[in-house]
């Protein structure tokens, strides 16, 4: 009897979980909760769902890390890319059918092969534009965080990404007060976050664990 490898049910739960925050966080932003003022305990409530709704990206990006903390340089690797490629068109051809068969938006060839290259085809297609980057980053991401001889090192390395992309979105909220040049660079400590956590499995009690989920959606810039 051929034996199966057997699937880690909590990376599917996690990965539905973000799924189903992506929509919440695209609901808010066409429920007209933007143009509302921020006042009374209802908008309050609704705020605070929406920053908790926000960490889907970073779950998604912890999980890259942990799932392919391994990956190597090598010509196969590649390959994988094309999965990721065929989706994004395979969503942006259909999105272009409909806004051209049922929104009646004018469209040429020349215009649908531009935005299918620029991202612009389908909405919310920011996320692939980085994740391909991200994609071609990881067997050296890979390779500078395993060339770290201790987990000392390790630790600093995160502790410096978390300072240059979380800190000044905490700091910088009514003055700027440190640099915040680098806080694009979130997916990639988010990234070794993940490393990290496949690594050496830390042990996290639940409360704080909740602490630290409600916090990091405000720190992710999309």
């Amino acid at each position: 009897m051929l034996q199966t490898k057997s699937r880690n049910i909590s990376m599917d739960i996690i990965r539905c979980t973000a799924l189903l925050l992506v929509i919440s966080v695209h609901f808010f932003l066409n429920s007209g909760f933007y143009d509302k003022p921020l006042a009374g305990g209802r908008m309050y409530l609704m705020t605070l769902m929406r920053s908790t709704f926000m960490i889907c990206v970073p779950l998604f990006l912890l999980l890259s890390g942990y799932l392919m903390s391994g990956k190597k340089l090598n010509k196969r690797y590649y390959f994988g890319l094309g999965k990721t490629v065929g989706i994004y068109l395979l969503a942006s051809i259909a999105c272009l059918v409909y806004r051209t068969v049922f929104l009646h938006e004018p469209f040429t060839w020349g215009d649908s092969f531009y935005s299918l290259l620029n991202f612009s085809a389908a909405p919310y297609a920011w996320y692939i534009e980085m994740y391909l980057g991200l994609f071609l980053l990881i067997p050296f991401l890979n390779a500078a965080y395993h060339g770290l001889s201790s987990k000392k090192q390790k630790q600093v390395l995160l502790l410096t990404m978390v300072i240059l992309t979380a800190a000044p979105a905490i700091c910088n909220l009514y003055k700027k007060i440190l640099p915040a040049w680098w806080t694009s660079l979130y997916p990639v400590a988010y990234y070794f976050i993940g490393c990290y956590l496949k690594e050496f499995r830390p042990k996290i009690k639940k409360s704080v664990g909740i602490l630290l989920l409600a916090g990091i959606g405000e720190l992710t810039r999309v």
